[in-house]
């Protein structure tokens, strides 16, 4: 088994053999193999398991919530009207929300599914309140 320990890995000798006896495998075969399972080992390392991107998903929307929250906020203090907050809130949609969202979802904290709910949401939301 390959072994991981501060982004140090080492292949055990018996694995190395086994690979070069039994599969007939060269060393540069080997070599990309254990690269291979390296990458591999160094991605699952840095993906969050389905309770922490729910967790993730809640915050999410959560964030979008109180971003709704502050603009209602504002147009009921007079701060900003009705379609001045709608102008707010589209330019936080394509700003803020969007890229973040997708750039939770390339490094894995989202999945895409979680990604395209989020998104499906936020329309729901939208089209109730217009």
């Amino acid at each position: 088994m390959m072994r991981s320990s501060d982004e140090q890995f080492e292949m055990p000798d018996l694995m190395r053999e086994h690979f070069r006896s039994q599969l007939k495998l060269s060393d540069q075969q080997i070599g990309k193999v254990f690269g291979i399972a390296k990458r591999l080992s160094q991605q699952g390392q840095h993906r969050p398991d389905q309770a922490r991107r729910a967790e993730i998903q809640q915050e999410v929307m959560a964030w979008i919530e109180s971003l709704g929250d502050d603009l209602k906020e504002a147009v009921e203090r007079g701060d900003l009207s009705e379609r001045e907050a709608w102008e707010k809130w589209e330019w936080i949609k394509g700003n803020q929300i969007g890229p973040k969202t997708e750039a939770a979802v390339e490094k894995g904290q989202l999945s895409r599914e979680q990604g395209e709910e989020i998104w499906n949401t936020i329309e729901k939301d939208e089209a109730a309140k217009k």
